[in-house]
Parts: structure tokens; sequence; C-alpha cells
């Protein structure tokens, strides 16, 4: 069963259901554009499906991501005023994934729209991805995303994404991967911005 815990002092915490959904993986929480909590998390059952669901004053029914799957646990973000949900296709190619919404509920349909999976330019992981945001020199800021490499290395490899949907494919645009300076993990990454250093 998810469960949510919440606290306003950092001291006393509450356990609450999140309306009685369950996942067999860990689930991954962000916000959407109204600044609402979004848990993303894969279905209890053999479909793998890839579902929310929306808290307020209490969580919302499950919410299908466009029939999108996934083996594994999903990275969810916000960033652009956009919702950035990552994970690794379920299909066995392992290709990292990534689908975009503005995580608003249709009052109407009572569903959420997403994008249609887009590739984040070839790259692979037998583990969930991390996803966190960093300011640049300039002032703008970078989508960051640290995963571990399916060549047998368990290389930690970074990959980097301005977060602009191209007009004619309406995907991003994802730079080269690069290694974290030749560090390996077998286990998916953890990572953090904490005064503008990186932290994986």
């Amino acid at each position: 069963m998810l469960l949510s815990t919440d606290s306003t002092d950092c001291i006393n915490w509450s356990t609450n259901s999140v309306n009685g959904l369950s996942s067999k993986l860990a689930p991954a929480i962000g916000n959407n554009s109204d600044g609402w909590p979004i848990l993303a998390y894969v279905s209890n059952n053999d479909s793998n499906e890839l579902f929310v669901t929306v808290g307020g004053v209490a969580w919302s029914e499950a919410i299908q991501v466009n029939g999108q799957t996934s083996k594994l646990a999903p990275s969810l973000i916000y960033f652009k005023s956009q919702l950035i949900l990552a994970y690794v296709a379920a299909n066995g190619s392992n290709e990292l994934l990534v689908t975009i919404s503005d995580g608003l509920i249709d009052p109407t349909t009572g569903k959420i729209t997403w994008s249609k999976s887009q590739r984040v330019t070839g790259q692979f992981s037998e583990t969930t991805p991390a996803l966190s945001v960093v300011e640049n020199d300039d002032g703008t800021h970078n989508l960051v995303l640290v995963y571990v490499a399916t060549n047998g290395t368990y290389d930690l490899l970074l990959t980097t994404s301005n977060g602009l949907i191209d007009p004619v494919n309406r995907s991003m645009k994802w730079s080269k991967s690069i290694p974290v300076n030749g560090q390996s993990s077998k286990l998916a990454p953890a990572m953090n911005i904490i005064s503008d250093e990186f932290i994986s």
C-alpha cells in the first residue's frame, strides 16, 4: 500500500493511506503547476502500467499515464512549468524515456494529459534514473538526468536538457552522455544540487 506522511515541524509526522492505492516499487513525488503534490508509481500487477495520483485535501483516484509502462520505479520533477516523468521502458530495451505534462486534472474527463513517450537520445539504463535541476552561469537552468550504464561497466552517466520542446517532433533535446568521473554503481543513483555543487 502507498502511504504518505507530512509534518509542519519535522518532528511530528502523520501517516496517511494514499487513497488505498498500491505499488510493487518505490513511488516518485513532485508537484504540478498548481503546486499540488503528485505521486507517480508503477501498478501493483503484471501490467507495469504507470499511474499518478494528485494530492490536496485528499489524494485523487489512480490516473493512468497514457498507457506507458515500466518495470522500474519512475523519477519525477517539475521544471519550466512542466512535469517531467522519466522511466525505463518495460519492453526489454532498457531505453530511457520521458513524458511531459502540466499535471493538472481535466475536470471533465478526470484525466491528466501526457505527451507521447520520448527517447532520451538513445540512452539506456537498468536502474531508475535520477532527475535534478542546475542553474547555469548565465542564470538559465538545465534539467540533469543521471543513470547507470547498461554496458557492463555500471558507470554513472549524466545527460542534460534545457527543457525546451522541439516544435517539429514535440520532443526535448538531450546532450551526449558524460561519465561522472569514472564512478560506478549497480544500484539506482540519487542526486541533488547544494550550493551550486552536484551531489550524486
